[in-house]
């Protein structure tokens, strides 16, 4: 026979880890929202506000990832693989501004001078 406070506990915890996960899965797209629609800033000013964006993304990650262990089984699962999909998009987008800072430190890429290969140009007679 069951207690019938651990229903109610059951069912008190239940939302609670709904609302978690919701929350996480609102974060996981706000930030591939912001991935997709901010990553385009070529100025020192851009890059900066980006990366101000990212730390606070990225705190936001790291703080579902350390709340996971306190979801019952079935939602922690999920909640853990969401935090881990967020910390893949996190790591594209890391990527992404280092690229763009080493290109607005180093100026734009230079091409390589093409050596011409072709047959030699006719000379008159």
């Amino acid at each position: 026979m069951q207690d019938s406070n651990s229903k109610n506990k059951l069912r008190n915890l239940c939302p609670s880890a709904l609302t978690t996960i919701g929350v996480s899965s609102c974060i996981l797209l706000v930030t591939a929202g912001v991935l997709v629609l901010s990553s385009c800033a070529t100025t020192r000013k851009g890059l900066d506000r980006e990366q101000q964006l990212y730390l606070v993304t990225s705190n936001a990650v790291s703080g579902i990832t350390a709340l996971t262990p306190y979801v019952p089984a079935p939602f922690g699962t999920l909640l853990e693989g969401a935090t881990a999909v967020g910390g893949a998009l996190l790591a594209v987008w890391a990527s992404h501004l280092h690229r763009s800072v080493r290109a607005l430190e180093n100026g734009p890429p230079k091409r390589p001078a093409t050596p011409t290969t072709g047959p030699p140009s006719p000379q008159p007679s």
